[in-house]
C-alpha cells in the first residue's frame, strides 16, 4: 500500500476523497453499463471469469474518480508584522540642542530592532512606504497615517505599530483628545508604541511670519512692505528688522515685540527703477535659534511707469469675455475700460423714448474718434 500511494501513511491523518460527486457517480454509473451488457451477451465460455476483471477493472476506475487522498494537517507558525511610522514633517528640523530634532531617527530605528516582517512609513501630508531621508512635508495628519496603517493592514493583527515623532500633530486628533468628552482612542490593528524625538523645552525662535506688499508698482511712486514678526522665548524684546533689494542692503528698523512674541514693521520705498525686483526683509539668527530657515522672507515687486489703459469691446456676454474682463481687472496695473454692445443706434429709431430704455446707446462716436488713442490695448 505505501508503494501503491508512493509514501508512507503518516500518523494523525485522514482518508479524503477529493473527486467531484458527479466524476464518481459517472464513473459508477459507466461500470454497471458495461457489466450489464456483458451479462446479457449470452453464455461464452469463462464468462465468471470475463465478469470478475470487469468488476475488477470498474471498480478501480470508480476508486480513481473518487481520488482517495491521505490527508496530513501541517501548521506552521509566522512572525506576525509591524510597522514603523516615520515624521518628515519640516519641524524634525528644528534644532534641539544644536542638532536637528531629526538626526535621533536613526538611533531609534536601531533601537526598535527592524527585521523582514517589519515595514517602515514615512507621514506627514500623506502616509507612503520608504526610508526617512528628506524631512520636507508641510504638516503632520497623525490621524490621517493612523488611519491609512489601519485600512492596509485590514483584517490583520500586527505585532507592533511604532509611531517616531517630535509630538507636533496638526490633525483632528489633537482636538479630539482635548475635548474631555471625547477621549476615546482610534482603534488599531496592533499595540501603539510612541518614540518622541526632542527635548520638550521651550525653543529661542525669531521668525518673519509673513510679507504683505502688492506685486506692482509705479515709478518714482512710494509703496509699502508690510512684515509680521513671531518669535518663541523672545517676549518683551527689541529686535532688528532689516530690508535687501536684490541682495544689496538698503535700511534696517527696530521692532518691539510684545507679551506673545509678537509685533509688525512697516517699510516705504520709493522705486526709482522700472523692472522686477526681490525685496527681502530679514531678522537676525540668534544664538540657540532653533529654525534659522524662517528668519527671512522675500517678495517680488514689478515696478512700471504707468497703468496700462485697456478698451474690451463685446457684442453680448459670455464665458470667453467674462474670464478675459476678470483677468485684466484683476491686475491693478491695467486701467480697464469694458463695454457691451446691447443698445444700438437703430434701436434708438424705434417708437421708445430714452426715459423708457434702460440701456443707454453704445458711444461709439465718442469711443472711436475722441477717446480711441488714449488707450494701449484694444480688444474687440
Amino acid at each position: 500500500m505505501q508503494w501503491l500511494f508512493s509514501g508512507a501513511f503518516e500518523a494523525d491523518g485522514r482518508l479524503e476523497m477529493m473527486g467531484a460527486s458527479w466524476q464518481w457517480q459517472a464513473a459508477l454509473g459507466l461500470a454497471l453499463v458495461t457489466l450489464a451488457l456483458a451479462w446479457m451477451g449470452g453464455p461464452r465460455r469463462r464468462r465468471w471469469l470475463e465478469m470478475v476483471l470487469l468488476g475488477l477493472a470498474g471498480a478501480a476506475f470508480v476508486l480513481a474518480a473518487l481520488q482517495p487522498t491521505w490527508v496530513v494537517e501541517g501548521k506552521r507558525q509566522e512572525k506576525a508584522r509591524s510597522a514603523v511610522l516615520v515624521d518628515v514633517s519640516r519641524s524634525m528640523k528644528v534644532l534641539d540642542g544644536g542638532e536637528p530634532r531629526s538626526t535621533q531617527v536613526e538611533a531609534i530605528l536601531d533601537a526598535i530592532d527592524l527585521d523582514e516582517q517589519t515595514e517602515i512609513f514615512l507621514f506627514g501630508d500623506s502616509l507612503r512606504p520608504g526610508q526617512p531621508e528628506r524631512f520636507e512635508d508641510a504638516t503632520t495628519d497623525l490621524a490621517e497615517a493612523l488611519a491609512a496603517v489601519t485600512d492596509r493592514f485590514a483584517g490583520e493583527r500586527l505585532a507592533s505599530i511604532s509611531l517616531v515623532s517630535d509630538g507636533i500633530d496638526r490633525s483632528w486628533l489633537r482636538r479630539r483628545f482635548n475635548d474631555e468628552s471625547e477621549l476615546a482612542a482610534p482603534e488599531l490593528p496592533g499595540p501603539l508604541t510612541v518614540y518622541q524625538v526632542g527635548s520638550g523645552e521651550a525653543l529661542v525662535d525669531l521668525s518673519v511670519a509673513e510679507l504683505d506688499t502688492a506685486g506692482f508698482a509705479f515709478l518714482r511712486t512710494p509703496f509699502e512692505i508690510e512684515a509680521r514678526i513671531e518669535s518663541s522665548g523672545l517676549e518683551q524684546t527689541r529686535v532688528p528688522v532689516s530690508l535687501s533689494v536684490d541682495g544689496k542692503a538698503l535700511r534696517e528698523k527696530q521692532v518691539l515685540l510684545d507679551e506673545d512674541g509678537r509685533g509688525s514693521v512697516t517699510f516705504t520705498i520709493t522705486p526709482s527703477r522700472v523692472g522686477r525686483f526681490t525685496y527681502t526683509l530679514s531678522v537676525p539668527v540668534l544664538e540657540g535659534d532653533s529654525l534659522p530657515g524662517n528668519n527671512s522672507l522675500p517678495a517680488v515687486v514689478r515696478v512700471v511707469r504707468d497703468r496700462m489703459r485697456v478698451l474690451q469691446v463685446c457684442g453680448a456676454p459670455s464665458f470667453d469675455e467674462k474670464f478675459l474682463r476678470l483677468l485684466l481687472k484683476q491686475d491693478p496695473s491695467v486701467d480697464l475700460v469694458s463695454f457691451f454692445i446691447l443698445r444700438t443706434y437703430e434701436d434708438g429709431l424705434g417708437s421708445y423714448r430714452d426715459s423708457e430704455l434702460s440701456l443707454i446707446e453704445f458711444p461709439y462716436r465718442n469711443l472711436f474718434t475722441t477717446d480711441l488713442w488714449s488707450f494701449d490695448l484694444i480688444v474687440l
